[in-house]
């Protein structure tokens, strides 16, 4: 999953999240929780320091591939190996979350920024795979604002014309392929989605 993963965001795919999440990002340190293979974290423009982190080997060893102006490491979300207040800016793009962490190791004046999928993520990869478009987001939502009753709440929604020569790679960039048939995933590979759409929400959270 990581590799076609990569070209696509790579591709440019998600253009439209980076560049909201660029508006957002406050001077100092910048951590990527669970950054998988670092494309997100090497995209992102940052005179800061970079960190990243996952508990996936396998994704932090294709991260140390790139060229990314930081420090990698194989880690824990429940349990960072970093000092109190240390970060400005947590990225938290479409991983799971732990709020006690992220407080403790971001500044007084730093951000949480977290992106969601909403209702129409990939959707055309869900009606390849014949699985509804029902994703909710609504208790991922509600557990943030809890944590940060202040947060700005943005919908981010464009559309990728996906590159014939990465067709193929769209129907493997998701855990969704992993609860289908391979009779279904032979069909949508017969004839692959040639856009992509890319519905999120960012979440914006500070002390």
């Amino acid at each position: 999953m990581f590799e076609p993963r990569r070209r696509l965001i790579s591709s440019g795919m998600y253009a439209s999240v980076l560049s909201e999440i660029e508006k957002e990002i406050v001077k100092g340190n910048l951590l990527d929780v669970g950054t998988g293979e670092g494309t997100f974290l090497d995209l992102i423009p940052f005179s800061g320091n970079k960190f990243g982190f996952d508990i996936a080997k396998d994704g932090i060893e294709m991260a140390t591939e790139l060229e990314i102006q930081g420090f990698l490491s194989l880690s824990d979300l429940t349990n960072l190996p970093f000092a109190d207040q240390t970060f400005s800016t947590i990225l938290n793009i479409f991983t799971p979350s732990n709020y006690h962490e992220f407080k403790r190791v971001m500044t007084d004046d730093g951000v949480v920024l977290k992106i969601v999928p909403d209702q129409f993520y990939l959707r055309e990869l869900r009606e390849s795979y014949g699985i509804p478009l029902d994703y909710d987001n609504h208790a991922v939502v509600e557990r943030f604002k809890e944590e940060f009753p202040k947060r700005i709440q943005k919908e981010i929604r464009s559309v990728f014309e996906i590159p014939e020569a990465l067709r193929q790679d769209f129907l493997e960039m998701s855990p969704l392929e992993w609860a289908v048939s391979s009779e279904v995933k032979a069909l949508a590979h017969q004839n692959p989605p040639k856009t992509a759409t890319v519905h999120v929400q960012l979440l914006i959270g500070r002390k």
